[in-house]
């Protein structure tokens, strides 16, 4: 029990990001050997003003929401974690673009009603991916790849 704690962010119960890297490991270990492996890391736009709007309980809230709907559109193959403060990421093992592009549409329906549904206004995610290609030689490139695709995401948006 000790161990699953340690492995659980304590707000939304998803994987940490201790857990998470463990398992991109694994996965990164199964891309080398032949298996599709993508990294989505979604980002909420906007977080630090929704919560000073709304309050740390309403944040506590929307950040729970978006967990829900990330773990419950991840199949249990995969991994569903939280990184860190408003970031989250998917580690999508044997999936290709279109099934992470159908993904990422099947979080973004869920979780706009699960935040319709707390009555606080709006919140909306950005995401940046990554696929696994023979050149990468470490799992962190994945991360960093998805990262610098996530900050053009969010340059884009705010233009």
């Amino acid at each position: 029990q000790v161990t699953a704690l340690s492995l659980t962010d304590p707000l939304t119960g998803l994987a940490n990001r201790r857990e998470m890297e463990r398992m991109l490991e694994r996965e990164f270990a199964a891309a080398q050997r032949g298996r599709a492996l993508a990294a989505a890391l979604f980002d909420l736009d906007d977080f630090k003003a929704y919560n000073d709007t709304h309050g740390h309980l309403a944040g506590d809230a929307a950040l729970c929401a978006f967990g829900r709907a990330l773990q419950a559109e991840t199949r249990a193959m995969n991994l569903a974690a939280r990184y860190g403060g408003d970031e989250f990421v998917a580690l999508l093992g044997g999936a290709g673009e279109e099934g992470v592009q159908a993904f990422i549409a099947r979080v973004r329906i869920r979780f706009t009603a699960s935040v319709e549904s707390l009555g606080h206004g709006e919140l909306t995610f950005s995401v940046g991916l990554a696929t696994y290609r023979d050149e990468m030689e470490r799992p962190e490139a994945m991360l960093r790849e998805a990262d610098a695709d996530l900050y053009r995401a969010k340059t884009r948006a705010s233009t």
